[in-house]
């Protein structure tokens, strides 16, 4: 089971655009108050609450997505979510919701945007530079793929791009002021096709007569 990265990148990139977003302070500590639970619909009573779930939900709806992702503020509901759909892997993939956890217990969830042979490269909400599950803002991390903290990775089913048929033109018929124009348009195009062609027949001829003179002239010598 793969993901269509091409149907994934505008999420990715709106991930991008995230990194740097800090929450909201109460007399100098953070609070948990972002801009996300407002903007998703049903979660807007998770303000001033643990975000990383809400966070990627709110990638997911916001570039069109979201019937492929879960809605929810709870990592745990959203793991559950993918295992029930039989869509949970060990293996990461760019688009994939990796999730952090103690004997599926989960803690923390993030976005894969990136992986190599040693690490899953990451941008996740309400976390840090370090990788807390509990931070301050948007960061892009990287996390190491044989890390025990990671209990797996939701894959959902994004179909692939489909092409856009583009729909045929209708041809407009011709008015009747406009037929004798047209074929007016149609007849000087034709005649100039043929004063053109006749011009290159003149051309060849007398380039044709000119070395039959040369060689005339040198057969003379």
């Amino acid at each position: 089971m793969t993901i269509d990265f091409a149907n994934v990148e505008r999420m990715i990139s709106l991930a991008r655009e995230q990194v740097g977003y800090r929450e909201g302070k109460t007399n100098g500590s953070w609070n948990n108050h972002q801009k996300y639970s407002p903007e998703v619909p049903g979660l807007e009573w998770s303000q001033n609450q643990a975000w990383c779930s809400t966070f990627v939900s709110w990638l997911a709806l916001q570039s069109g997505l979201s019937d492929y992702y879960p809605r929810t503020a709870s990592t745990d509901a959203g793991a559950l979510w993918f295992k029930q759909r039989k869509q949970w892997s060990e293996t990461p993939q760019i688009g994939a919701w990796g999730f952090l956890g103690t004997r599926g217990d989960m803690y923390h969830v993030f976005l894969v945007v990136g992986v190599d042979a040693t690490y899953v490269y990451t941008i996740e909400g309400n976390t840090n530079a370090n990788g807390s599950s509990q931070g301050d803002g948007v960061y892009a991390n990287k996390r190491l793929r044989n890390s025990p903290s990671i209990e797996g990775y939701g894959i959902p089913k994004v179909p692939a791009k489909q092409a856009v048929k583009e729909k045929p033109t209708k041809k407009t018929p011709l008015s009747k002021r406009q037929e004798p124009l047209v074929k007016e348009a149609i007849d000087n195009f034709r005649q100039i096709r043929r004063e053109s062609k006749a011009n290159k027949n003149l051309q060849r001829a007398n380039k044709a007569q000119k070395q039959i003179n040369e060689i005339k002239a040198n057969w003379k010598k």
